[in-house]
C-alpha cells in the first residue's frame, strides 16, 4: 500500500493554507508600513474568509483521515481473510489425511477378515 500519496495530499492540504497565512501576514505588515489599514468591513470579511478556509482545511484533513482509516481496515480484513483461508486449507488437509487413514484401516480390516475366512474354510474343508 502506498501511503506516500495520502501523506502528500494531507501535507498539501495543511501546508498550502499555512503558506497563504504567511503571505497574508506579510501583506498586513506591508499595509501597516504604507499606512493602509483595512476597514472594519474588510477585516470582518477577511475573518469570514479565514474561517471558511480553516473549515475547508479541517474537512479535507478529516476526509484524508477517513480514507486512511478505511485503507487500514481493508488491509486488516484482507489479512484476516488470508489467515482464515490458510486455516481452512490446513483443516481440509487434515480431514483428507484422516479419511485416507480410515480407508487404510478399513482395507486392513477387510483383508484380515478375508484371511480369517480363508483360514477357517481351509481348516473345515481342507
Amino acid at each position: 500500500m502506498n501511503d506516500g500519496g495520502v501523506r502528500g495530499a494531507v501535507a498539501e492540504a495543511v501546508i498550502k493554507p499555512v503558506k497563504d497565512e504567511i503571505g497574508q501576514a506579510i501583506e498586513v505588515g506591508v499595509q501597516s508600513v504604507t499606512g493602509k489599514t483595512p476597514t472594519p468591513q474588510q477585516t470582518l470579511q477577511k475573518q469570514q474568509e479565514d474561517q471558511k478556509k480553516m473549515a475547508d482545511v479541517q474537512r479535507r484533513l478529516q476526509w484524508w483521515k477517513n480514507i486512511e482509516a478505511q485503507q487500514k481496515g481493508l488491509s486488516m480484513q484482507k489479512k484476516q481473510e488470508d489467515l482464515q483461508k490458510k486455516s481452512d486449507q490446513k483443516q481440509e488437509q487434515k480431514v483428507k489425511q484422516f479419511e485416507i487413514v480410515q480407508k487404510e484401516r478399513s482395507l486392513e480390516t477387510a483383508v484380515k477378515q478375508a484371511q480369517t475366512k480363508t483360514e477357517i474354510k481351509g481348516r473345515l474343508g481342507g
